[in-house]
Formats: structure tokens, sequence, C-alpha cells
């Protein structure tokens, strides 16, 4: 199977134990987290597997198929697991590694220009909302781009 990675946010995360941080810092420590990842575990030490947002030690996609392709990978090797009844020597023939990498590597590039497209399509929409119902109000600026 395959995870997410967020090594950055696990690293990250360990330091804020305990941490009297204010909102502010604690906004900008979460603003520099990696996006998590699509990858095979035999590639990642386990505490690579962990998911930040979750706070899971391991963690995977098993939602509608129809929502994320890396979603039909990991139905479609479950589905050969129990096939094979959970004989995982039979069931990893249905991707060999490098073609799973391969996959995984695509499925992070779309997910990253969705994830764009979906931004600049939020700062439009903003942006045109707040030129017709201007705003007042106080507030911390945190960049400006």
């Amino acid at each position: 199977f395959f995870f997410f990675k967020q090594k950055t946010a696990y690293e990250i995360s360990a330091c804020l134990v305990g941490s009297e941080m204010c909102i502010r810092d604690r906004f900008r420590t979460i603003k520099l987290l990696e996006a998590a990842q699509y990858f095979v575990v035999a590639d990642f030490e386990e505490d690579h597997w962990r998911h930040f947002a979750l706070n899971f030690d391991v963690y995977t996609h098993f939602t509608s198929p129809i929502r994320r392709y890396p979603d039909v990978l990991v139905h479609r090797m479950v589905y050969e697991l129990l096939k094979h009844n959970n004989d995982a020597s039979k069931a990893s023939k249905i991707f060999d590694k490098p073609q799973l990498e391969e996959l995984l590597v695509r499925c992070n590039e779309n997910k990253l220009k969705s994830r764009r497209v979906s931004d600049g399509c939020e700062r439009i929409y903003m942006c045109l909302y707040l030129d017709q119902n201007p705003l007042f109000t106080k507030a911390i600026v945190s960049g400006i781009k």
C-alpha cells in the first residue's frame, strides 16, 4: 500500500509539544508544512508514514474510488489481497513497484496542480466579493505577495 508523507509536519509537531507559542506563530508554522504526498511504504521508514493532521501513525485513503485515483489503486490492492487470502506475494503482482511509483508521482503532481487552481479560484472569488462588499476588521498580516 501507499500512504501520505509529511516528514516536515511530523518534525515540526515534535518541536511544538508543550510549546507556549501564540496563535499567530502557530498559524505561521502550519503554513510552512509540506503538503501530504502519496508514496510506496517500502521506500520509507515507518516514522515517515504518520499523518500529521489526523495524528495517525499509519494512514491510507480508502474513500469512494470515484473521488481520487489513488483510492482506486488502494481498492484494487485490497481486492487482490482478499482474492488471494492475504497472500501478498500473489496480490502484489497487480502493480510492480516502479509502475506504482510512477503513478504516485503523477498523482502527486496532479494533486498539486489541482490545489493551485483551487487556491487561485478562491483568491479571485474573494477579491471580487470584497470589491462589492468591503470589509473592515482588525487583522494580523502574515505575509505580502
